[in-house]
């Protein structure tokens, strides 16, 4: 049996794929050619390179024409229909190409969630919201590594279901998409966080006992000592304590003003605001000698934390906690119990199940601030914007205010700066 045939349509001729399956050729096509060698020779290319426009194969072509004969002779029941119709829908067969739900999930996600092209973040930017390089970029990593795996070339249109920062980078997206009239529905907005030890658990926080004993050990970089004495009598997240500058430093008060990250560089606070701290005189101090020592001269940004090696920024945040887990174990380890593999194995585990990280300072400041303090003075000070987020803080709104965790402060934390 020959393998198609050729016919005539007005002037055109028409080709007929054998269907081997269903033994019948196959619904017509136009060859678009007029002459039978010009017909043939078409022919002969789309067995070999597919048949245009879209290089559909002759075996995918049969394929689908014997499905679409079976359909035409099948009891289908309506929950047949139905799974066929779900099954075209997951291919993302039941939209145009054309229809901007048509693009994969993953080719949405990863543009979306690119800074400089990125409509979602054009909107923002348009509407005074600030949003970083660094948690675009997180999340563009997340697509990469969790929801690529899992939705491949998926259909943007296509999905009707989907921890943290994973779901984050998708429904943040979608809920987008859905408000630009992108898809007609936004299939993440029912969908919950995922709970985890970070998320569920208390934050450890080291007692005044241990937090006195840290900071009287001898560091390696005195800077990073300073810079946890710093989180704990201030309340300063550690990009916050990156970002001061030397005019951040006033007689009796730190203006909070900027965040650091090395992906955004200097940018707002995480609450987008600005707010006001009090400054212990001693820790005044070793702020301002701290700068002095910035080796990259008075021409350069007057960072408090400066890098060694660039002047145009200053340490990188992350190296804050680097040096804190280091030190913990040296609170209750000396110096020849530290060379004891097994016993100094045995101290991390104890501060990794605690909890205890450098973000911990925060809290330290938050928890002696809250046994004082009223809820929303509490808050004020440490720039929480939320009272979830607190047990702790938000923005500070009138001197009397201020006054008041200044009091508190010299009160709480004296004994780390004395």
């Amino acid at each position: 049996m020959r393998r198609f045939s050729l016919y005539r349509r007005g002037r055109v001729f028409y080709v007929q794929f054998w269907n081997q399956q269903a033994r019948c050729y196959a619904s017509g096509i136009s060859t678009r050619q007029l002459t039978r060698n010009a017909a043939l020779a078409t022919v002969a290319t789309w067995q070999t390179s597919g048949i245009e426009p879209r290089a559909t194969s002759v075996e995918d072509l049969l394929s689908a024409d014997t499905a679409i004969r079976y359909l035409r002779g099948a009891a289908l029941t309506y929950q047949d229909a139905r799974r066929i119709v779900e099954e075209l829908d997951e291919r993302g067969l039941l939209r145009s190409p054309d229809d901007p739900s048509s693009e994969s999930l993953v080719s949405f996600l990863t543009r979306f969630w690119d800074y400089e092209h990125s409509p979602y973040v054009a909107d923002l930017h348009s509407h005074k919201h600030a949003i970083g390089r660094r948690h675009c970029y997180d999340m563009t990593r997340c697509v990469e590594n969790h929801w690529k795996p899992f939705f491949a070339d998926r259909a943007l249109g296509s999905i009707s279901k989907t921890a943290n920062n994973v779901l984050t980078a998708g429904t943040v997206a979608l809920n987008w998409a859905h408000g630009e009239q992108i898809i007609p529905t936004n299939p993440g907005k029912d969908l919950r966080k995922y709970g985890s030890q970070e998320t569920t658990a208390t934050r450890g926080v080291l007692t005044v006992e241990e937090a006195r004993s840290m900071l009287s050990l001898e560091w390696s970089d005195e800077r990073f000592r300073v810079a946890t004495l710093v989180a704990m009598t201030t309340g300063l997240r550690a990009g916050e304590i990156a970002a001061l500058r030397v005019e951040d430093i006033a007689e009796d008060r730190l203006y909070v003003r900027h965040a650091w990250s090395n992906q955004d560089g200097l940018k707002s606070t995480k609450t987008g605001t600005e707010r006001v701290v009090p400054l212990l005189p001693s820790v005044r101090r070793e702020l301002k000698k701290l700068a002095q020592q910035n080796p990259h001269g008075e021409s350069a940004p007057r960072w408090c934390f400066w890098s060694t090696v660039r002047a145009d920024r200053p340490v990188d945040p992350k190296a804050f906690g680097d040096a804190f887990r280091r030190m913990l174990p040296r609170i209750y380890l000396n110096d020849e119990q530290m060379g004891d593999a097994e016993l100094l194995a045995r101290q991390r585990e104890q501060w990794n199940e605690r909890g205890v990280v450098f973000h911990s300072s925060r809290h330290l400041f938050a928890t002696r601030l809250s046994a004082q303090l009223d809820e929303r003075t509490a808050r004020t000070a440490t720039g929480h914007a939320t009272r979830e987020m607190f047990e702790h803080y938000a923005r500070h709104h009138d001197e009397q205010t201020f006054q008041e965790v200044a009091k508190v402060t010299r009160q709480a934390f004296g004994f780390l700066s004395a």
